[in-house]
């Protein structure tokens, strides 16, 4: 049978089981294309070009929504790193709102507090009950203030893989 090159136009004499040829007028490599009423030619570098296109594309929505995903994920981690405020609001942790917003403060004059106590009881040469609340002052004191900056170290350490990842995968998309 006879076929056009879907390139040159030029008439190529094809066999009816024949799956691709090579024009010989233009060197173009063609596909033998079989429809219910027609026989007709594909350029197979057109092809490939419409594939490595459509390949290309699927990447980039690939990494389009796995971006969106990590930002959706950051969001809900993030969440869980807030601390509430003395008005009931919700904000982030800092280490200078640690300091400024009073913990760290709060820790240390509970510790001073706890060994004041503490000295103040045993000099007395009071039961011993009563040093270990001076005691318990000072581990409550060192436990808030280990579990506060812990919480900011976290959610430092949280936020910087965070932006790490989201800047690799920014890049990939460039």
């Amino acid at each position: 049978m006879t076929v056009d090159c879907n390139s040159c136009g030029a008439p190529l004499e094809v066999g009816a089981k024949t799956r691709f040829v090579t024009c010989r007028y233009c060197s173009k490599r063609l596909a033998i294309q079989h429809s219910e009423s027609s026989v007709y030619t594909e350029v197979l570098d057109d092809i490939k070009e419409s594939t490595d296109k459509i390949s290309q594309d699927m990447e980039v929505i690939k990494l389009q929504n796995r971006l969106e995903q990590l930002d959706r994920e950051w969001l809900l981690q993030r969440e869980s790193f807030m601390v509430t405020s003395k008005d009931g609001g919700k904000q982030l942790p800092t280490t200078g709102g640690y300091i400024i917003g009073g913990v760290f403060i709060a820790g240390i004059f509970i510790a001073v507090f706890g060994f004041i106590w503490t000295g103040f009881t045993l000099s007395m040469g009071a039961p011993a009950i009563f040093p270990l609340f001076g005691v318990a002052f000072i581990i409550f004191s060192v436990v808030g203030t280990a579990t506060s900056l812990g919480k900011v170290k976290g959610y430092q350490n949280a936020q910087m893989r965070y932006q790490t990842h989201r800047c690799q995968l920014q890049h990939r998309l460039l």
